[in-house]
């Protein structure tokens, strides 16, 4: 049987990122072409990296999800999940039970229901 070290895994991790922080930036410019233009090439592309990264923390590792995250970072704050009045989602975040599409499914539920302010 073949086991991978942390560190392996972290490698294998690092070298995939590019590809998936492209494919992010690629599915946000198709749903959200307006405000990534907004936002200009660097400032979207360094938004994807730190998402892809953040999300990667919070145990978010579909990439349907990551884009999902990364659009909250863009419509809400790219804090958003360290404002004060959305704890409330980091709390969803941070819950080790919870997948990381039903993390997101629960915060765009409550999302519907509240008014958030950037």
């Amino acid at each position: 049987m073949l086991t991978l070290r942390k560190e392996q895994l972290d490698a294998l991790a690092r070298q995939s990122r590019p590809a998936r922080e492209e494919s992010v930036r690629n599915c946000l410019e198709k749903e959200t072409p307006d405000i990534c233009n907004e936002m200009g090439d660097a400032l979207f592309r360094a938004l994807v990296s730190r998402g892809v990264i953040q999300a990667e923390t919070y145990n978010i590792d579909k990439e349907a999800d990551v884009v999902r995250f990364v659009r909250l970072m863009m419509t809400i704050d790219p804090a958003f999940d360290r404002m004060k009045k959305m704890a409330w989602a980091r709390e969803i975040l941070e819950e080790e039970l919870l997948s990381g599409t039903e993390k997101l499914d629960l915060i765009y539920r409550e999302l519907q229901g509240r008014a958030v302010d950037r």
